[in-house]
C-alpha cells in the first residue's frame, strides 16, 4: 500500500520538524550538557532539575535494577521511577572503530529515540520514549542509553498461543497487528528484527519494541527488499 507522493512529501516535512524539536530544549524536552553527557529528556519523565543527577546516578540505578538481558553490547534493565516503570538499554562500544564509527552516525540510543518519536507521530504503536544519554570520552562517544516507557503484556506468540482468549480477542489483536503493519509499508518503513517476540500486546493493543535496526527508505528497491526480509521472518503460525 501507498500514498500519494505530494502527502508522503508533507507526512515527511512535518515530522522533520518533530525529530528536530525531539534534540533541543523546548516545551515538552529538557537537554543537558556536562563535561561528558550530552542527553535529552522527554519532561513528563524527568524534571529538569533532576536530570544532571539522575546522569549521575545512572550506572548505580542499573546496575540494582531487574536485568531483561545482558549481551555483548547491551545491556538491559527494568526501572521504576515516580511510580511508573521504564526499559533502560545501554549500549556499549566494541572497540576504538566501534566507538568512531557511531560518533560519527551518532549513537545507537538517539536513533532509538527518534525512531520512537518517528513510529508515535506516525500512528505506529511503540512505547513512549522517556530519554537518551550519551557519554563522551573526549570527543568519542563511550556509552549510551535508551529509556522508554515499560510495555506490560505477553509476546505475541504467548497472547496467541493462549487458551484463555476467545477467537474474538485474538482476531482484534492479529488485526491491530496488520495495521501496524500497513502503517509501516505506507511510510517505507522495515523493522530489522520482526518476529513475535518484538511485538507486546498491552491492554491498549499491539506495541513494536527493539528499533534498533529500523530503516526508512528513500527508494523502492531497497525498500522492497527489507521489506520482504521483515515478513519472510514474520507469521502467525504458533
Amino acid at each position: 500500500m501507498t500514498i500519494p507522493t505530494d502527502n508522503r512529501q508533507r507526512t515527511s516535512q512535518t515530522l522533520a520538524g518533530v525529530l528536530k524539536a525531539a534534540l533541543r530544549d523546548g516545551e515538552r524536552f529538557c537537554c543537558v550538557k556536562t563535561a561528558n553527557h550530552y542527553a535529552v529528556f522527554d519532561k513528563l519523565d524527568i524534571d529538569p532539575s533532576e536530570a544532571k543527577e539522575f546522569i549521575g546516578q545512572l550506572d548505580a540505578l542499573t546496575g540494582s535494577a531487574r536485568l531483561l538481558k545482558n549481551g555483548a553490547t547491551c545491556f538491559v534493565s527494568a526501572i521504576r521511577l515516580h511510580g511508573r516503570d521504564y526499559v533502560v538499554k545501554r549500549y556499549n562500544p566494541k572497540g576504538l572503530l566501534h566507538s568512531i564509527r557511531h560518533t560519527l552516525k551518532r549513537s545507537r540510543a538517539r536513533r532509538g529515540w527518534l525512531n520512537a518519536l518517528r513510529l508515535r507521530h506516525l500512528g505506529i504503536s511503540t512505547p513512549r520514549p522517556a530519554a537518551f544519554i550519551e557519554e563522551y570520552a573526549g570527543f568519542l562517544l563511550k556509552r549510551s542509553w535508551l529509556i522508554t516507557e515499560l510495555a506490560s503484556g505477553p509476546k505475541l506468540y504467548e497472547y496467541l498461543a493462549d487458551s484463555e482468549i476467545s477467537k474474538v480477542q485474538k482476531t482484534k489483536v492479529i488485526d491491530q497487528v496488520f495495521d501496524i503493519l500497513t502503517r509501516l509499508d505506507r511510510h517505507r518503513i522495515t523493522h530489522g528484527d520482526l518476529k513475535h517476540t518484538n511485538l507486546i500486546v498491552t491492554p491498549d493493543g499491539p506495541t513494536l519494541i527493539d528499533l534498533d535496526s529500523l530503516k526508512i527508505h528513500k527508494t523502492g528497491l531497497f525498500y522492497l527488499y527489507h521489506r520482504k526480509k521483515d515478513l519472510n521472518a514474520f507469521d502467525f503460525t504458533v
